[in-house]
């Protein structure tokens, strides 16, 4: 090799012992920057857990007085509400009472426009009933046989019968007192 390369060479040994110098030192000074921000992250860090902490903690604190805020709402609000509730009650109860009254007032009346609808229905019927019976009683009359001479057929046999019932018993009577004693009263059959 020649001379002038190896100087070429050794300039350039040189300018690259100067480079990683420079480099070296550039380096270090990162190393010191990275370590600075290594410092300041963990400032941060310790910083953002501190805000976050402290968020943590007034959120929560927030939280529990809209917890303890939202109980004491809804306390209200129950109360309310049950208040209102008995007051909707005993009104229902109320109009439920005026309307038992005014049921068993209408019902009142209608059992008794029931009682005369059906007392004047009665008094029809009864009149049409006398009517049905006196015009039945007529038509009876009207169908019968005529009863005169059937009469008259019963007194003639009825007479007939005594005739000769008188006919039989006579002549018995008569035997029967003549054997009576004359100490004895005669006693009629």
């Amino acid at each position: 090799m020649s001379e002038d390369r190896l100087t070429a060479i050794e300039s350039e040994l040189h300018n690259l012992g100067a480079r990683v110098g420079g480099l070296e030192t550039r380096v270090d000074r990162l190393e010191g920057k990275v370590d600075v921000l290594g410092a300041e992250m963990r400032a941060l860090n310790d910083d953002t857990r501190a805000q976050m902490s402290a968020l943590h903690e007034e959120t929560r604190t927030h939280m529990r007085a809209l917890n303890d805020e939202t109980r004491t709402q809804m306390r209200v609000l129950n109360e309310e509400t049950r208040a209102q509730m008995r007051v909707l009650n005993e009104e229902t109860r109320t109009e439920m009472r005026v309307l038992n009254e005014e049921t068993r007032t209408e019902m009142r009346v209608l059992n008794e426009e029931t009682r005369t609808q059906m007392r004047v229905l009665n008094d029809e019927t009864r009149t049409q009933m006398r009517v049905l019976h006196e015009e039945t009683l007529d038509t009876i009359k009207a169908l019968a046989p005529d009863w005169a001479p059937i009469r008259r057929e019963f007194t003639e046999a009825d007479n007939q019968i005594r005739e000769d019932i008188g006919r039989r018993l006579d002549p018995l009577e008569a035997a029967v007192r003549a054997r009576l004693t004359p100490a004895e009263p005669p006693t009629s059959a």
